[in-house]
């Protein structure tokens, strides 16, 4: 690999976080909370997600208890 095929690709690397940073910062501020910390929003974006994934799950498991029971 020659020094100019490295220096597009770490310029892209870099420029593809920044792009994800970025987006962390506007997705708390989607989800109503700000912060112009990165590991805020990362901890914000995390909590939040975990909740409605567990939300899901329980959501999940209603639905076949009641297919289950309409079945028996």
């Amino acid at each position: 690999m020659f020094a100019n095929d490295y220096k597009s690709y770490l310029l892209g690397l870099v420029f593809y976080k920044y792009l994800s940073d970025k987006m962390f910062l506007h997705s708390t501020s989607l989800l109503e909370e700000t912060t112009t910390d990165l590991t805020e929003a990362q901890r914000i974006y995390i909590e939040i997600i975990t909740v409605h994934l567990i939300q899901i799950k329980i959501g999940s498991n209603r639905l076949k208890q009641r297919f289950s029971e309409n079945a028996a």
